[in-house]
């Protein structure tokens, strides 16, 4: 997985977080927070794990800019 699928991955497990949190406040069901909790939880791991530099390895901060690694200086596409 690179890091751009990664940094996707994250999104919709926060998009998904976001929308079984409102269900769970609307409904009061707390299997529905906890199961948000948990798909935030791995949506993290993942991001922390696999948002990284395709040539040295080192992890991106969250907001990465320029294009260019700011480790190696590798162009990410």
């Amino acid at each position: 997985m690179n890091y751009k699928m990664s940094a996707r991955i994250r999104l919709v497990c926060l998009f998904i977080t976001i929308i079984l949190c409102g269900t769970a406040f609307v409904t009061g069901n707390s299997w529905i927070t906890a199961a948000a909790v948990i798909i935030y939880v791995i949506g993290a791991i993942q991001f922390s794990i696999f948002h990284r530099c395709p040539r040295c390895g080192v992890g991106f901060r969250y907001e990465r800019r320029g294009g260019y690694c700011p480790n190696c200086g590798e162009k990410l596409d």
